[in-house]
């Protein structure tokens, strides 16, 4: 069952430079305790995606159009107080920074337990058991002591594992975790995302995951949809993308993955230069034409630069807007 249908949503921010288109015409669903990544470069549109389902558009600045339902339920109209009623408690975020998303005058027993007290209205010593319990839930040792601190007196991984607490507090059928893991190292890294699979199996939430790194998304997702410029260039099922990209865009993406080989001994010059995508993404302050990406491709023709390629199926599972994307596959 589909429980987040996001269609045609276009999110445009009025700047002293004009407006910034961006995010253009994204469409996607999620169906329940699957698992969708949204993948792109920095300033594709990923977050500015993730905060219109939210409702953290700042009205004075930005606007949101086209359509974002939730079970059912539009979201796009709501008022404030109608949101913050869905946050939480229908919708977790985590963001992706948990230093600047903590707040550092209040304790993350605090923190979590206000989810407790907002959403299910729990007494003060109710929610602060509540708060302990997912403390202990999310790996965090000794939650009772942990609970009273703030958050500068945890690690990174600690802080992170406190958002992810504060985000499935009150279980909510959809968590968008945005770049969840970034600044973290390998390790700390791996835990986290063996936390959300875990705790997404445990209570059966649809997640949205928002990131840059494609090894991530090959273990962690079952869909993904690669975006560019504000729009989603491919979609479909992880293996029929990674295996068979038809955008050059995500092409480029998964040619410039590292690859560990036999040869980390060689000399730094021996070893094979880390491949790049040429050129710079277009401004989004002004409409595009064509396809967004024709000029940093190498196999761009003329109608590339005049005609917007549409999100086409390839297969059952699997889109891409391009006009070749069989012919390069």
């Amino acid at each position: 069952m589909t429980i987040l249908r996001v269609e045609n949503l276009r999110t445009h921010f009025k700047t002293p430079r004009g407006t910034v288109r961006a995010v253009e015409g994204v469409s996607f669903s999620i169906r329940d305790g699957e698992t969708l990544a949204l993948v792109g470069e920095s300033g594709s549109g990923k977050s500015v995606t993730s905060l219109s389902i939210m409702g953290l558009i700042d009205s004075r600045i930005g606007t949101s159009n086209g359509s974002i339902t939730l079970d059912g339920r539009e979201l796009l109209g709501l008022s404030e107080n109608e949101m913050e009623k869905v946050r939480g408690r229908s919708i977790g975020m985590i963001f992706q920074e948990p230093m600047s998303s903590l707040n550092p005058v209040f304790t993350v027993g605090w923190q979590v337990a206000e989810m407790f007290r907002l959403h299910r209205g729990a007494s003060k010593a109710e929610a602060w058991r509540e708060a302990v319990k997912m403390l202990e839930l999310v790996g965090i040792p000794a939650p009772e002591r942990r609970a009273q601190e703030y958050p500068h007196q945890l690690s990174g991984g600690m802080r992170q594992r406190v958002v992810i607490a504060i985000a499935l507090a009150c279980e909510p059928s959809v968590l968008i975790a945005d770049e969840p893991t970034t600044a973290l190292d390998v390790t700390t890294q791996a835990q986290i995302l063996d936390l959300i699979r875990s705790l997404q199996t445990r209570l059966g939430s649809a997640v949205l995951l928002i990131t840059h790194d494609l090894g991530v998304v090959a273990e962690t997702a079952d869909r993904v949809a690669v975006m560019y410029a504000g729009s989603i260039v491919e979609s479909g099922n992880v293996r029929d993308v990674i295996d068979r990209p038809r955008h050059p865009y995500t092409q480029g993406l998964l040619a410039a993955v590292p690859e560990i080989s036999d040869s980390d001994g060689a000399e730094l010059e021996e070893r094979p230069l880390l491949k790049e995508i040429p050129g710079m993404v277009p401004s989004l302050t002004r409409e595009i034409i064509g396809c967004a990406f024709a000029s940093r491709c190498d196999r761009a023709r003329d109608n590339c630069h005049a005609i917007r390629p549409e999100l086409r199926s390839m297969t059952n599972s699997h889109n891409a807007a391009c006009h070749y994307p069989t012919e390069y596959a």
